[in-house]
């Protein structure tokens, strides 16, 4: 796609067209900034795809013809570090290209852009011998010639280099150079057999001068070269306890991730793999650890985590969890990067045709987000008939926080032994819309609208209000939607109101919803006011008829549940298209309470069909026991409970079970609920987690091991911050929830003004945020007074459903707002299935404006920097003319 900068001063006028940062017109998890893949042309002129033939050793003493690397990391804010173990030059060759073996050595670090992935020169040239190796490590049998090379960088801008059984120090200088190498350890003799063939091949390393720590390993199955952790107490030389590994793994190992251990601050995470020194890359996946860093606890496997596989994917096409060479996360971040490489010896581990390679996103759950994946396969560089060069099994990954980030938001650099290297933005979940109707934009739903309520309209709800308002999206089946009509904004007692558009969307009814664009497709169910007979002992006690609340459910065998007042109807279909006259599924009865004939449903979820049909409703009240209720059935039909009093307190919205995540309970659930806006004014609270069993009644307790996270580096006024929390919901087979932050309400006073907008925010089972979706909608849009919106501005819903054919981490969410509009997205999934041709833009000068068109539909975008945030401009279409203030602006359309 195209992006264009725009200077809008009056006389200049500048274009520019910037094709590798912008992000792509589906949104997805891993955003290339660049990536340079050995079967492309690419800016590092020695990274190429050779098929080097069968007589080709893969040697490593400057005269191989195989380029191969070492190590991708960050040195600063302007520059990346490439390490290149062999430049692919056989330079005993007379006629070699010299110029180009200069450029590039063999053993040597270079400088990369980290907007454009070219070489700047050399930052390091570390050679074949840069230190003298100790006599009695030669003298067992060690040689000077190092089979891998690898490097990683300190806080304080200083490389470490691995070289056989030594980690050199390569400390900056003053004139933007590095120093000769020092020796900052070397493993001395350890009684093993295989010492004198000792290497490195990955280091982390975090902290700076005497806070330095080093974890280094040699990802081989050799005694003892497992991975160390290093310390020092000059920031020069390091040392360990004693000689022997940390732990045992034969791939690559994760930075520390820090204080996520419940019941013990102290403790750290690590995550490893085994492949390629102890796994063929399709015997195993990767393994967590547990230890302390610090206190240099000994790190032991942590059996509480497996890491996941899509069961869905394709294993010759997706991402299968296999091969996996290095993974990498921060301590800040709710999720880990692994890298998948090609499949090597691919015919032997009965994996042909041969798999590309792949970025892979887990939780800390295990849970599969999603995956990029590698275009280059074995195939294309083999080393005789059966398999590449070994370098094929080797690279890595780099996750990095930049400053600036906000919750989610990570850089992520990859490089392969032999296969190319990348730099890429996670920028939270791929959030892709398939419709968002607001009720501030023209829609195909004539009703939805924006008024400005004067306060003298009030809130009725008998059919005169001029205020539309909904009751819930949801989907009914394959290719159909289901949305609930509360009020539509018509006053039908006024002699001169719109008749046939009142009759086209009657208050209290339901109305099918085509899921590709969001438009009405007729009524479904006409529920009315008085749906059925209230009980005498509910009016007697002071219950009116008049249902305040309009919300409904769909089971997964078609028939509609809609609650009305202490009741909840059932509707069944009636196989031809439609339904049934409702039934009284469950009839709340005299509880005991003060409250008893003010009861209301605004929270149906519903599982299971027939005789499993299992209810959970609530009242999103404080009102005593209005809580969520579990209710059960025998016969599909009518519905009880054990006891009348609530399951669950809690006054706001309320997920779906999700069952079997609960550690050593295989029969718990976890349910999300909120507490606004019933029992919160929504900036003092956010959501929490409960824990129960939904089959055997069992009652569900507050899990207190759950802490919803919150971005500390949002803008409050413009960003998620998890508030006003009205909604969450979920799937067992996902790795995150979904929840619905309304705008603010009643914004002044609860001190968020300017008013703020909505939200749909992704968090992991962890609390952590993943992302969001800004709601372009706010409550000064429809003030009911001075101060605040029609109540029905706190309450929504959102549904998370997980479609046929959808892969690991890939969901449907629906929303829908009381007031505000409704909206269908697809979250990790493309909208179509084909390719998404690219929008093409172009400017010109209209007058004193700016003229923006572009061809094939799509949302139109801005931010003041090529690198985000961008967000949507509301109502614009092609041509679209942009104001002529004295501003830069940047303009791209997704689609």
């Amino acid at each position: 796609m195209k992006c264009f900068q725009i200077s809008t001063h009056p006389i200049v006028l500048s274009l520019l067209t910037y094709s590798m940062v912008c992000m792509p017109t589906q949104a997805q998890w891993f955003n290339p900034v660049f990536e340079h893949l050995f079967n492309e042309t690419t800016p590092l002129p020695i990274l190429k795809a050779q098929g080097t033939p069968a007589g080709v050793a893969d040697i490593y003493d400057g005269s191989s013809t195989i380029d191969s690397y070492g190590g991708f990391h960050r040195y600063d804010a302007n520059r990346l570090m490439l390490g290149i173990r062999e430049n692919g030059i056989d330079e005993t060759d007379p006629n070699h290209d010299s110029a180009l073996a200069a450029s590039f050595p063999d053993r040597s670090i270079l400088w990369i852009d980290p907007d454009s992935g070219e070489p700047m020169g050399i930052a390091i040239e570390v050679g074949f011998n840069p230190v003298a190796l100790d006599a009695d490590f030669l003298a067992a049998g060690g040689t000077e010639l190092d089979y891998y090379f690898n490097f990683a960088v300190s806080e304080d801008g200083v490389v470490f280099v691995g070289y056989k059984n030594n980690i050199l120090r390569y400390a900056p200088n003053a004139q933007g150079s590095f120093n000769a190498p020092t020796v900052a350890y070397t493993q001395e003799e350890d009684g093993s057999d295989r010492w004198h063939q000792w290497r490195w091949e990955n280091l982390r390393i975090s902290g700076a001068g005497i806070e330095t720590l080093i974890l280094a390993g040699g990802k081989t199955w050799r005694p003892n070269q497992g991975y160390h952790l290093l310390s020092t107490t000059d920031g020069e030389t390091f040392d360990k306890f004693d000689l022997t590994e940390d732990f045992k793994v034969g791939g690559g190992a994760s930075s520390f991730i820090r204080g996520r251990v419940l019941d013990d601050e102290e403790a750290d995470w690590v995550y490893a793999s085994l492949y390629p020194g102890s796994s063929n890359g399709t015997d195993t996946r990767f393994v967590r650890r547990v230890g302390d860093d610090l206190g240099f606890l000994d790190f032991t496997n942590d059996g509480t985590f497996r890491p996941g596989r899509d069961p869905h994917a394709n294993p010759e096409t997706d991402y299968v969890t296999e091969f996996i060479s290095d993974i990498d996360g921060d301590s800040s971040l709710g999720y880990v990067v692994t890298y998948s490489t090609p499949s090597w010896n691919s015919a032997a581990v009965d994996r042909l045709p041969a798999r590309p390679g792949f970025l892979g996103l887990h939780t800390h759950s295990g849970d599969v987000l999603g995956s990029h994946t590698l275009h280059v396969r074995e195939t294309e560089e083999l080393q005789g008939d059966a398999y590449s060069t070994f370098h094929g099994t080797l690279g890595g990954v780099e996750v990095n926080v930049l400053e600036g980030m906000k919750a989610g938001q990570s850089e992520v650099l990859w490089a392969s032994g032999i296969y190319g290297y990348g730099r890429y933005l996670i920028d939270g979940p791929p959030i892709n819309p398939v419709f968002e109707h607001l009720f501030n934009e023209t829609t195909p739903l004539p009703i939805l609208k924006a008024q400005g309520t004067p306060a003298e309209a009030g809130d009725p709800y008998d059919g005169s209000s001029s205020i539309d308002s909904y009751g819930g999206l949801h989907r009914y089946d394959d290719s159909r939607l289901m949305l609930g009509i509360r009020e539509n904004g018509i006053d039908e007692t006024d002699p001169d109101h719109d008749s046939a558009l009142a009759a086209s969307f009657p208050d209290r009814s339901i109305l099918w919803i085509d899921p590709e664009t969001g438009e009405p497709m007729g009524v479904a169910i006409e529920v009315g006011f008085n749906p059925v007979t209230l009980d005498a002992d509910f009016l007697a006690a002071g219950g009116t008829e008049l249902d305040y609340y309009f919300t409904f459910a769909v089971s997964s065998d078609g028939d509609v549940f809609v609650g009305y007042k202490n009741k909840l109807l059932r509707y069944p279909s009636n196989g031809q298209g439609g339904f049934l006259d409702p039934e009284v599924a469950y009839t709340q009865i005299e509880d005991g309470s003060d409250r008893w004939h003010q009861w209301r449903w605004d929270n149906i979820r519903i599982s299971g069909s027939g005789a499993e049909t299992l209810v959970f409703i609530g009242g999103k009240t404080w009102r005593p026991n209005q809580g969520y209720h579990i209710l059960s059935t025998s016969d599909g039909k009518v519905f009880d409970k054990f006891d009348l009093a609530e399951d669950i307190k809690a006054g706001g919205g309320a997920s779906s079970f999700i069952p079997g995540r609960v550690p050593d309970d295989e029969e718990a659930d976890w349910v999300y609920a909120s507490l606004y806006p019933g029992a919160s004014n929504g900036t003092d609270t956010r959501f929490v987690r409960f824990v129960g069993d939904d089959l055997s009644f069992f009652p569900f307790a507050s899990d207190g091991t759950f802490r919803p996270g919150q971005d500390p580096n949002a803008d409050p006024e413009n960003d998620y911050v998890t508030e006003f929390i009205s909604d969450i919901d979920g799937d067992a087979s996902l790795g995150y929830i979904v929840t619905y932050g309304t705008p603010s309400w009643n914004s002044g006073g609860v001190n968020r003004t300017p008013a703020r907008p909505g939200f749909l925010g992704f968090h992991n089972h962890s609390g952590d945020v993943l992302g969001s979706h800004r709601l372009e909608v706010r409550e000064t849009e429809e003030l009911q007074g001075d101060d605040y919106s029609a109540w029905h501005g706190t309450l929504g819903g959102v549904e998370v459903n997980v479609l046929e054919g959808m892969k690991a981490g890939q969901s449907e969410v629906l929303w829908a707002s009381g007031i505000y509009g409704y909206g269908r997205y697809l979250i990790g999934g493309e909208r179509n299935s084909g390719p998404v041709e690219p929008a093409i833009l172009a400017i010109g000068r209209v007058d004193n404006s700016l003229q923006i068109t572009w061809e094939g539909g799509g949302t139109l975008e801005s931010s003041s920097s090529v690198q985000g945030p961008w967000a949507p401009i509301a109502g614009a279409s092609s041509p679209y003319e942009a104001s002529t203030e004295n501003q830069e602006r940047f303009f791209r359309v997704t689609r």
